[in-house]
């Protein structure tokens, strides 16, 4: 939909991206523009006909829909005793429909956008820090991802609400980004997920209830600072 590249800046306002194909914008290399008040929205998938003249729904089961995540690899907690085999296969995360996708070492503040219908909401990589604030992400039928830090990724995220996906939050590799006061409104496994080596800071984030809150896999030791979330530990 939208690309900002080598030291791209500026400011995107009020745009409305629909069905942008794989990426609804995507930052890389220096680029640090600010993303204020957009909307990013993928249709529900077609229905398919399979063999036999029957219809489906691609989308309605997470396995069927192309460039959905697959829920048994690497990204979520379905519950206690199976946190250590439920996580988003990075190599399929990558051919995955995204938003907002950061890389490089692309920054800057993206503020009360809505991020709805795509496998990951927000996607940062590689060494981007952008500040996420205000946003809402929405994974409608696709069994995704609301917010999604991996490699060396860092910045912040404060105030973002999550619904309708496996996992609200996830942090792996060596991430060190920094959760205030987010809310995952519904997830079907895990609310804020971390592994690898990464490193975040949760503070005042609130998970539902009933789900698996903060899901940490390994070793991993995040700051945890008044989050009301149930933790489940994993290996």
């Amino acid at each position: 939909g939208l690309v900002y590249l080598d030291d791209a800046a500026g400011s995107a306002t009020g745009n409305d991206v629909r069905d942008p194909g794989v990426v609804g914008i995507q930052l890389g290399g220096r680029a640090r523009p600010d993303l204020v008040g957009n909307v990013f929205f993928r249709s529900r998938p077609e229905p398919v006909v399979e063999d036999g003249g029957a219809s489906a729904e691609a989308g309605s089961d997470p396995d069927e829909a192309e460039g959905s995540v697959d829920p048994g690899s690497d990204g979520a907690v379905a519950n206690p005793e199976t946190v250590e085999e439920e996580a988003v296969e990075e190599a399929t995360v990558e051919d995955a429909t995204v938003g907002l996708l950061y890389a490089g070492t692309a920054a800057g503040v993206a503020t009360a956008n809505q991020v709805i219908g795509f496998v990951i909401g927000i996607q940062v990589g590689e060494s981007a820090a952008p500040e996420l604030v205000d946003n809402v992400l929405d994974g409608g039928v696709l069994d995704g991802v609301g917010v999604l830090w991996r490699d060396r990724a860092a910045g912040s995220a404060t105030g973002n609400r999550t619904s309708a996906h496996a996992v609200g939050f996830q942090i792996g590799d060596s991430a060190t980004p920094i959760l205030v006061a987010n809310e995952v409104v519904t997830a079907r496994n895990v609310a804020i997920l971390v592994q690898g080596e990464a490193d975040p800071r949760l503070e005042r984030n609130i998970c539902p209830e009933d789900l698996a809150g903060i899901g940490m896999l390994g070793d991993v030791d995040p700051t945890r600072v008044d989050n009301e979330c149930i933790e489940v530990f994993g290996e």
